[in-house]
């Protein structure tokens, strides 16, 4: 993927593409106890085992949704849903 993108992409573009690839290779889930909630870790760059970020993931069979919750810096809560 990364090669065909190489070749589609300005370079300054395909460098920030490749630097979010790199990310979401480093991206972890682990379920928690409640049905369907998982949480979503990214390792750190440096090998840290800690996570950068956690967000909680809960997804909706019925309606084939996932719902994120993410938090601002005014610590106002957003809840995005995805298809």
């Amino acid at each position: 993927m990364l090669v065909q993108a190489s070749k589609l992409y300005t370079p300054q573009i395909f460098e920030a593409f490749q630097a979010e690839y790199e990310r979401s290779m480093a991206a972890c889930t682990r379920p928690l106890h409640e049905n369907n909630t998982y949480a979503i870790s990214i390792v750190r760059s440096d090998g840290d085992l800690s996570s950068e970020q956690e967000r909680i993931v809960v997804g909706d069979p019925l309606e084939k949704k996932f719902y994120v919750a993410v938090t601002n810096l005014k610590g106002q809560v957003y809840c995005v849903a995805m298809d």
